[in-house]
């Protein structure tokens, strides 16, 4: 028997949610940073391949370990990279994405449907947060023109 988390009256908010993401894959794309694409993309798939049919198991593990690394690396490119208006603007987001996270885990506990507007609202700052750091990323030069 299954042990569903979220049904998808619920979890398709999350699946819609998790594609606010995607610009910054193609940012990264068109800016040559191919790795960084690649893994928006993989925290993307993961995020919707989990949210579309929530329940324990290895594509919960899967999206929460792809979302921890690209966290870490992002991360640590907003606190090399970022400055001025790029650095208030990051750390304020990242606050928020905390506070939204955590918000979200203990509302979800308590039962209270309310998880699901901070949940998806972390989806947005986590989509704004990648972007802008992307944005902020120096640029690599095209030796081949």
């Amino acid at each position: 028997m299954e042990n569903k988390i979220v049904k998808w009256e619920q979890s398709k908010y999350l699946v819609i949610s998790s594609t606010f993401i995607l610009p910054t894959a193609y940012i990264s794309y068109i800016r040559h940073y191919y790795m960084y694409s690649y893994l928006m993309i993989c925290v993307v798939f993961c995020s919707m391949n989990y949210w579309r049919h929530a329940t324990h198991g290895k594509r919960r593990e899967l999206d929460l370990i792809i979302s921890k690394i690209s966290f870490f690396i992002y991360l640590y490119n907003g606190i090399m990279n970022l400055h001025g208006v790029g650095l208030l603007f990051g750390y304020t987001n990242l606050a928020g994405m905390i506070y939204c996270y955590y918000t979200a885990n203990k509302l979800f506990i308590y039962n209270n449907n309310n998880w699901l507007k901070y949940h998806c609202m972390f989806h947005l700052l986590v989509g704004l947060q990648s972007y802008t750091i992307t944005s902020y990323l120096p640029k690599l030069v095209n030796n081949n023109k």
